[in-house]
């Protein structure tokens, strides 16, 4: 199953018209909180990648159990198209 969350589309992308994909390689720590959130893909422009960065820092996870869960998750950026 797939599972969603909302981050909010970056100004810069809109204006610029710009639809992006960041990877990030997560680190969540046996408490859910993330120990670290490192870009692994770019989205090419690297205030976006910065802001999704930060904005996955502060998000706070179901424990993780005994040891750290490392993963990758893949932000999507696209903008809306009325026909």
């Amino acid at each position: 199953m797939e599972r969603g969350i909302a981050l909010p589309y970056p100004p810069e992308l809109i204006r610029r018209g710009i639809e992006a994909d960041v990877e990030i390689q997560l680190t969540v720590a046996i408490d859910g909180t993330v120990a670290s959130a490192e870009v692994v893909r770019s989205s090419g422009v690297s205030s976006v990648d910065a802001e999704v960065a930060q904005a996955l820092r502060q998000f706070l996870f179901a424990s993780s159990g005994d040891t750290p869960v490392t993963g990758t998750i893949r932000v999507s950026y696209r903008l809306e198209r009325g026909f």
